[in-house]
């Protein structure tokens, strides 16, 4: 990451644009286009966050996006590579709570995909009975 930010920094300096004017531009804080150019990436809780910040910043200094991009991916599968299993099983448990059931389709109970079609059956059948009784208005 700190090659990538040594690039961009190089090639902001090169083109005479001030960390300032390039923060006003790109309505980022001067904060976060310094850590990036410092290649710090523990400062950002989100990843895709500062790829967004990084692939925009390059698009600003007219450099080759696709290039530092793939750089970004190399370097962050590099880094998440060598994070431990228990660390990365940790933060699954800590995102995904034990007791909080999925919902979907596919995965309820037979019983919530009951109540869901009853319900469903309910809404229908006030919505038709609106209907006609509407229709019944007009035509009388």
């Amino acid at each position: 990451m700190k090659e990538i930010g040594d690039y961009l920094k190089n090639s902001r300096e090169e083109k005479g644009i001030s960390i300032e004017e390039a923060s006003e531009d790109l309505k980022l804080d001067v904060v976060v286009l310094e850590q990036i150019e410092a290649g710090n990436k523990a400062v950002f809780n989100d990843i895709y966050e500062l790829k967004s910040c990084v692939k925009s910043y390059s698009k600003y200094l007219c450099l080759d996006t696709d290039k530092i991009i793939d750089e970004f991916n190399e370097f962050m599968f590099e880094y998440t590579s060598k994070i431990p299993l228990g660390e990365i099983e940790n933060a699954e448990k800590d995102i995904t709570p034990k007791d909080k059931k999925v919902c979907s389709p596919y995965t309820m109970e037979e019983s919530l995909k009951r109540n869901l079609n009853r319900k469903k059956i309910i809404v229908i059948s006030i919505i038709s009975i609106i209907l006609i009784s509407a229709l019944l208005l007009i035509i009388l």
